[in-house]
């Protein structure tokens, strides 16, 4: 696996349910955003990649464990780990700690990718920009 991001978030009020801490929802929604931003840095427009592409990339499976409570106003790191499975899939892992050095993880999720021609439906090969943005292993994931 390689570490391609780590996205800074900061809870937010509506991420919390009744209990006033982070909502099993809110914690995948909030990872998706760290995919976004990947995409984003790399410079590929998600705008563009789904309103021009002959692919789409849906999320197979996904799933979410929490080991201490997330609350609004704390400042997290979503630490963002790729590993190809084939050429037409690619899982994510996801390690949210808070956001200074050698935090505890406060939860993991991961969502599962696979890469379709939309017309057929049928599996097909990853862009080559996004193997290698998922291949890439040089984001330091410690601040300077």
């Amino acid at each position: 696996m390689s570490v391609i991001d780590r996205y800074d978030y900061t809870v937010r009020l509506a991420d919390t349910d009744a209990a006033q801490v982070v909502y099993f929802g809110s914690i995948l929604r909030i990872c998706h955003e760290a995919y976004e931003d990947i995409f984003e840095k790399a410079g590929i427009s998600l705008s563009s990649f789904l309103g021009e592409s002959e692919i789409a990339i849906p999320i197979v499976s996904c799933e979410a464990r929490f080991f201490a409570p997330m609350r609004c106003g704390d400042r997290l790191w979503i630490l963002v780990e790729s590993q190809l499975v084939g050429e037409t899939e690619f899982k994510l892992d996801y390690k949210i700690t808070p956001a200074v050095e050698g935090g505890k993880v406060l939860a993991t999720a991961s969502t599962q990718h696979v890469c379709i021609d939309i017309q057929s439906r049928r599996r097909c090969n990853l862009p080559n920009s996004i193997y290698q943005l998922l291949t890439a292993n040089c984001f330091n994931p410690l601040p300077n």
